[in-house]
C-alpha cells in the first residue's frame, strides 16, 4: 500500500512537471513566433515592400515590441493589456478593443495591405496572436472549443461564471481571428 502511494506521488509529481515544461514550452514557441514576425517586418521595409514610416509598419511592429517585453511570464491580463495597447478594468477592455477595431479597419485601407508579402506578415501576426492567447490562457482554448460547437454561444452562456480575463481572451483571440480570415480573403484576390 505504501509503494503504490509513493509511485503514485512520483507519478503526478512527474506529470506536473512534464505540463509545466510543455506550457513553458509552448508560451517560448509563440514569443518566437512574434520574434519572427517582427523580423519579417523589418525585412519588408529592407526589401523595399513597406516604408518604416508608413503607419501599417508603425503600428504592427510597435505592438510586437509591447508584446515581446511581456512574454513569455506574465498573466494573460497583462497580454491582453499589452495586444491592446491599455490599462485597466473590463469597461476599459471593451473600449481598448474598439478602438483596436478602428484603428485596424484604417490601417487595412493603406496601399502598403495590397503588397502580398506585406498581408501575409500582418496576416502571421493574428496567427501568433492567438497562439500567444491560447499558451496563456485554458480558459481562452476551453472557449475556442466551446466557438467551434455549432449554434454555441459559450461567451453567452458563460459570461456570469467564467473569469473576465477568459472572456476578454476570447473576444480578442476572434478578433485575431477575423482578421487573419480578412487578410487572407483579400490576399486571394491581389
Amino acid at each position: 500500500m505504501m509503494t503504490t502511494l509513493i509511485a503514485l506521488t512520483i507519478f503526478f509529481l512527474a506529470a506536473g512537471l512534464l505540463l509545466r515544461n510543455a506550457v513553458s514550452a509552448a508560451q517560448l514557441k509563440a514569443q518566437f513566433k512574434l520574434f519572427a514576425v517582427r523580423d519579417a517586418l523589418v525585412y519588408l521595409v529592407a526589401a523595399g515592400d513597406i516604408a518604416e514610416e508608413n503607419p501599417v509598419f508603425d503600428h504592427y511592429y510597435a505592438r510586437l515590441n509591447g508584446l515581446l517585453r511581456q512574454t513569455p511570464n506574465v498573466g494573460i491580463d497583462d497580454l491582453l493589456q499589452a495586444i491592446l495597447n491599455y490599462k485597466g478594468d473590463s469597461k476599459q477592455f471593451d473600449k481598448a478593443l474598439e478602438t483596436a477595431e478602428i484603428q485596424i479597419e484604417r490601417l487595412k485601407r493603406d496601399k502598403a495591405m495590397s503588397v502580398p508579402s506585406v498581408a501575409e506578415t500582418i496576416a502571421q501576426y493574428y496567427e501568433g496572436i492567438q497562439f500567444l492567447i491560447l499558451t496563456h490562457s485554458n480558459w481562452a482554448k476551453i472557449m475556442v472549443y466551446l466557438f467551434r460547437i455549432p449554434g454555441m454561444h459559450a461567451e453567452e452562456m458563460f459570461k456570469k461564471i467564467l473569469p473576465k480575463e477568459a472572456l476578454e481572451a476570447s473576444k480578442t483571440f476572434r478578433f485575431a481571428q477575423q482578421e487573419r480570415q480578412h487578410i487572407a480573403n483579400n490576399v486571394c484576390h491581389i
